[in-house]
């Protein structure tokens, strides 16, 4: 069986992104090594919404029409 390259990328590009921690992560281990158990549960509650919001508005289209729009 033959891999493609493009499932290649698609396997290492999942790997890399969650071995390389961004700011909500950063953010999730300060306050958790730092701060009481309401701001570590507020912080996560944060972090949970905001990646609801981003699901939902890429599932009305927001891609889409940030793709179609004229860049400049």
């Amino acid at each position: 069986m033959k891999v493609s390259g493009t499932l290649i990328m698609y396997t290492i590009a999942p790997l890399a992104v969650t071995i390389i921690p961004g700011p909500t992560m950063l953010l999730a281990l300060t306050n958790g090594v730092t701060k009481n158990a309401r701001i570590i549960s507020m912080g996560m509650a944060g972090a949970a919404i905001s990646d609801l919001i981003l699901i939902g508005l890429v599932a009305l289209g927001l891609g889409s029409f940030l793709r179609c729009r004229p860049s400049g």
